[in-house]
């Protein structure tokens, strides 16, 4: 009859809006990303190049990046060889857009953002020797994403040349950047009402990281309390001199230190060969441990051609920092690690 009819089209009206519905949903996610950097701005306005490899003076802003929702956890889709002409947000991972704020405009929406997590958390990255703001910015955002992170993630990213062949001059550069890295981390620090802040640092980047965090953490009690975790991935160190002078001075304080190592990390290697001491990063016989610190052997984890990365390439070491990061395990109670004991102490290592 009539009635039946009627509910008929009124059903075919509702699939057709729902159909429509799903087609206008983009494949993608956006991730706001806030950031630091003493990177000079270039004439570009291109989000990928509004800052380059040379050093100025520290700014704020906040970028987005567009992630695909068939994202693989520890991956940063590309298109073939880079080409940004084929980018597709539907597909890769794209830093899409780059606002640079002056600083009460930083913090005001730095505050908004943490005001809509209930744990008021924050996640800092800062990258290492050879990689681009727009690679910062990506990396940041991909590994907040597969955290499944609720807090603000954030990055500091120093005038790395970004260049396979400008070593010398990033080992430079790093120097340089420590007290706009500190400025940084004090005004996100004491700026916001933050309660859980989480440091991920890998490689040159843990030079001046760690020495800005342990300066803070050992004058700092009021941020000392907020800083849950400190994360030194592959660090570019001189494993004596970290050894000695660095992490004594964060454990010290009875701050949470973890660091990731690998005995297959041809970056490390080569640092090895150029300042012809180990790197703290280096496991193996050059296995830095020390009392306080949780020590992660991390070989066998990373696919990638130098065995650098796997701290945000690996699942199995993303996984790792879920559980530390959202369920505050202990290494002892993670669900992939096995202890190690040695006459210098206790190791972890991942079940292979």
């Amino acid at each position: 009859d009539g009635g039946d009819e009627l509910e008929e089209m009124e059903g075919a009206e509702e699939m057709k809006e729902s159909a429509e519905a799903v087609a206008a949903t983009p494949n993608y996610t956006i991730v706001p990303v806030f950031y630091g950097t003493d990177r000079a701005k270039t004439d570009s306005d291109k989000p990928e190049k509004v800052f380059g490899g040379a050093r100025g003076t520290l700014v704020y802003g906040m970028c987005e990046v567009s992630i695909p929702r068939s994202h693989k956890i520890g991956e940063i889709e590309s298109p073939l060889f880079g080409w940004k002409i084929f980018e597709d947000p539907d597909k890769h991972i794209i830093l899409e857009k780059v606002d640079i704020l002056d600083t009460p405009t930083f913090m005001a929406q730095f505050r908004e953002k943490l005001a809509k997590d209930p744990k008021k958390s924050i996640l800092i990255f800062v990258h290492g020797y050879n990689v681009s703001f727009d690679e910062a910015a990506k990396r940041t955002a991909q590994i907040a994403y597969d955290l499944k992170f609720k807090g603000v993630p954030a990055f500091y990213s120093w005038p790395s040349k970004g260049k396979m062949l400008r070593y010398p001059a990033d080992e430079s550069t790093i120097e340089w950047s420590q007290p706009y890295m500190k400025t940084f981390f004090e005004k996100v620090l004491d700026g916001t009402d933050a309660e859980n802040v989480y440091v991920i640092g890998h490689s040159m980047g843990t030079r001046a990281l760690s020495k800005v965090l342990a300066e803070i953490v050992s004058t700092r009690s009021d941020l000392r309390e907020i800083i849950k975790e400190i994360i030194l991935s592959a660090p570019d160190i001189d494993a004596g001199v970290f050894k000695r002078d660095i992490a004594p001075k964060i454990v010290g304080t009875g701050q949470r230190l973890t660091l990731y190592a690998s005995s297959e990390d041809l970056a490390l290697k080569a640092s090895k060969e150029v300042h012809d001491e180990p790197r703290a990063g280096e496991s193996g016989d050059r296995l830095v441990i020390v009392n306080g610190m949780d020590t992660i052997d991390a070989t066998g984890m990373d696919t990638g051609f130098l065995k650098h990365s796997y701290y945000g390439d690996s699942r199995s070491v993303i996984d790792d920092i879920y559980e530390m990061i959202s369920d505050g395990k202990l290494p002892s109670k993670r669900f992939n690690l096995d202890e190690v004991q040695t006459p210098q102490g206790s190791y972890y290592k991942f079940r292979l």
